[in-house]
């Protein structure tokens, strides 16, 4: 898979393929930075939304908005050699602020419901007070 796709054109124009798992986003209760390979890969398939990209942009999630449990860690997860994220920002009072400093980052294979597995780069927090916030992913 690349991450620039594939062109297939018809009579209608043409449009591109990307042969790509999903971008993910969620809350979770595993502890990223010491979790065994298994967990995280478990945490990725369990705690998380699944957005399929309808370009080659992975690492442009948009604004999602993500509810967790107190204690719980945030994480974005993108497919492992595509463009990394480089903006994570939180909403406070209609205003994004910037907050990629307080993520790690971490890798994992994610397994999709076709059985295909790919290596995934995940960005996570430190545990995260309850509630609901919304994030700006670019």
């Amino acid at each position: 898979a690349t991450e620039g796709g594939v062109a297939v054109a018809d009579s209608a124009g043409t449009a591109y393929i990307y042969a790509r798992n999903h971008k993910l986003y969620g809350a979770s209760s595993t502890d990223f930075s010491s979790a065994s390979a298994g967990d995280k890969a478990t945490a990725l398939s369990n705690d998380s939304t699944k957005v399929l990209s309808n370009n080659n942009q992975y690492r442009s999630m948009g604004e999602v908005s993500i509810n967790n449990s107190a204690g719980d860690r945030l994480f974005f997860a993108i497919p492992n050699g595509t463009t990394d994220i480089s903006s994570i920002e939180l909403e406070s009072g209609g205003v994004f602020y910037e907050n990629i400093g307080a993520f790690s980052t971490t890798t994992a294979t994610y397994t999709n419901s076709n059985s295909y597995a790919e290596t995934y780069k995940i960005w996570y927090s430190p545990p995260q007070g309850g509630g609901t916030n919304t994030w700006k992913i670019s």
